[in-house]
């Protein structure tokens, strides 16, 4: 009787250690995807700083010209990786020593806005990604009144979390005065 009790005791201690090893994993996989969600979300906050930072841009500095301490570059920096993940934010110590990096909470985003020009200087049709207003302005015969071609923007977005935890978000926004949201994406590690 004392062994069939012994026997029945480790069974059920195994099963026991079992169900706690499920519980801890289950924990873990909802941690790490609440933690994924705060990241995508904390982007957000860098894709409307990149915006206003457009918006402002006459007034502050030159969009012809690079301006880190703005976070801002007029055209598309060499040395992203493939994910297209500029250099300056590949990793904490690459970022401009002078750029604002926004807090929420525990987190910390740093961003940076590109021109999508191939290099600094007027935004042209050589050197420019720009939204052409039209189909006739495509063509080469604006309407009248119509407005010029503007440069299109790349707002890319590391998030650091406790515990050495990184997302990126990347968002391209349209010409003008209102930064217009074109797309936007949570970038994976590959």
């Amino acid at each position: 009787m004392l062994l069939v009790a012994l026997v029945s005791m480790l069974i059920l201690t195994l099963a026991g250690v079992s169900l706690v090893r499920r519980a801890l994993a289950t924990a873990s996989t909802s941690g790490s995807i609440a933690l994924r969600y705060n990241l995508a979300f904390a982007g957000l906050a860098a894709v409307e700083a990149g915006a206003v930072t457009l918006s402002e841009a006459a007034g502050v500095f030159d969009p012809d010209a690079d301006a880190p301490s703005n976070n801002y570059y007029a055209w598309r920096q060499p040395g992203e990786d493939a994910r297209s993940i500029p250099a300056v934010l590949q990793s904490r110590g690459a970022f401009p020593a002078g750029a604002r990096v926004l807090a929420a909470g525990n987190l910390a985003i740093r961003h940076v806005v590109e021109r999508l020009c191939t290099t600094p200087g007027p935004a042209t049709r050589e050197r420019c990604t720009l939204s052409p207003p039209s189909v006739s302005a495509v063509a080469g015969t604006p309407e009248p009144g119509e407005p010029d071609p503007a440069p299109y923007y790349r707002v890319s977005a590391r998030i650091d979390a406790p515990g050495g935890a990184t997302g990126y978000v990347q968002a391209m926004l349209g010409p003008g005065s209102a930064a217009r949201r074109l797309s936007w994406r949570v970038v994976d590690e590959p």
